[in-house]
């Protein structure tokens, strides 16, 4: 299989001077990043905020390298604030998308809800709905709360396609555990350091370094996940200070010392020309009840 680790978003005014140079512009630090540190991936999480202009998503393209994956967070209507997720804003989200997929290295959709986003049967069929609107590409789903860690879950998630994203959390409250399990024969792992500090606003969640210690265990679960998937992406959240980017560059060490021995079985490839044509004419369910500001104010 295929390991591909990079970092959730790389345009952040803290990583000056931390991992870029100090006087490196917001409009270059991407091709820093791919030319730089040794990643072939990144998460795009700024979608989760805001559309992004598709002349944007094109930019990103043409500038990373051949090999290159993308994979991109839900815009927030669709996760958290849902009477904001009409057919327009569906049409947008697709608009703004078509340059990553016509270069065929968009590889999935990371829909992140709140904490309040609850198991029952409003929130599987609004799952449902979601992989339907954005197919054809793989939808993969976190969710913040531990209730939905059991079978009947992960039985749906098989039986729809749709991914786990696999989270490493602090261990406070009901935030899931670490379960290292594929439901779409890809790996999606989010890395969010392990502050205990989580729900403190006068901090950073995401000031975490990780131990060589903490980073073989993850390591060493991901490698035992059965049936093996085809591939496994992994990315660093804990991005306060770039400790994402020091944490994701020891984790390729690690992986290179043969920490995790992983054998190239190739990529499953997915023809990213169907995304224009292909919008699901399926009726929208009812929406789920729920509400959750606190996952609205800071990174996730």
């Amino acid at each position: 299989m295929d390991l591909h680790i990079g970092t959730s978003g790389f345009s952040f005014p803290g990583w000056r001077a931390e991992v870029y140079p100090h006087a490196l512009k917001l409009s270059q630090m991407f091709d820093y990043y791919c030319r730089n540190f040794g990643f072939d991936c990144v998460e795009i999480n700024s979608t989760f905020y805001r559309l992004p202009a598709a002349k944007s998503m094109a930019s990103l393209a043409r500038r990373s390298p051949e090999n290159f994956h993308f994979m991109v967070k839900l815009f927030n209507a669709f996760t958290h604030n849902l009477l904001r997720a009409t057919p327009e804003n569906f049409a947008r989200f697709h608009h703004c998308l078509a340059p990553l997929a016509e270069s065929g290295k968009l590889r999935g959709l990371l829909a992140q809800f709140p904490s309040a986003f609850l198991p029952n049967r409003q929130t599987r069929a609004w799952l449902r709905y979601l992989r339907e609107k954005l197919a054809p590409f793989p939808l993969f789903v976190e969710f913040r709360h531990r209730r939905w860690e059991n079978p009947e879950t992960f039985a749906f998630l098989r039986k729809e396609e749709i991914g786990y994203c696999i989270t490493d959390l602090p261990p406070v409250g009901s935030l899931p555990r670490f379960l290292p399990i594929a439901t779409n024969g890809i790996a999606y792992l989010r890395l969010h350091g392990r502050n205990r500090e989580w729900y403190r606003p006068a901090t950073s969640r995401h000031d975490y370094q990780y131990s060589d210690h903490e980073l073989r265990n993850i390591l060493a679960g991901i490698s035992g996940i059965s049936p093996q998937p085809t591939e496994i992406f992994v990315f660093f959240n804990n991005c306060h200070a770039g400790t994402a980017v020091r944490s994701a560059k020891r984790c390729l060490m690690l992986n290179k010392e043969s920490i995790l021995s992983l054998p190239d079985i190739g990529r499953a490839c997915v023809n990213p020309s169907p995304l224009l044509s292909c919008r699901s004419t399926l009726s929208p369910p009812a929406v789920p009840a729920f509400r959750d500001d606190n996952d609205m104010t800071a990174p996730s």
